[in-house]
């Protein structure tokens, strides 16, 4: 399974002290596994309100966040219309 294969490469990165690129809907699953010294780094980020476009499997930065990633890779959220507006309004949903 999908879930098998995460595991089994999250222990793996475990081992050689690696971070890892998972999407945010496994990030929590890899969290447990490789601890807290590894970076998790998630691509597929997307506002709630955006437009998924090619991306199945997407996360909220909130979401990605509290699931365990360290670094979010957003592309189309940030650079589509006004890119500093977008920035506060990413900004904005992950503080408490």
């Amino acid at each position: 399974t999908v879930i098998d294969q995460v595991e089994k490469l999250a222990k793996v990165a475990r081992e050689v002290k690696v971070g890892v690129v998972c999407s945010g809907h496994e990030a929590k699953i890899v969290r447990k596994i490789i601890g807290q010294d590894n970076l998790i780094f998630t691509p597929g980020i997307r506002m709630s309100s955006d437009n998924k476009d090619d991306q199945s499997r997407v996360c909220s930065p909130r979401e990605a966040i509290e699931n365990g990633a360290n670094k979010l890779i957003m592309g189309r959220s940030l650079i589509k219309g006004d890119i500093e507006k977008n920035i506060n309004k990413v900004s904005n949903s992950v503080k408490n």
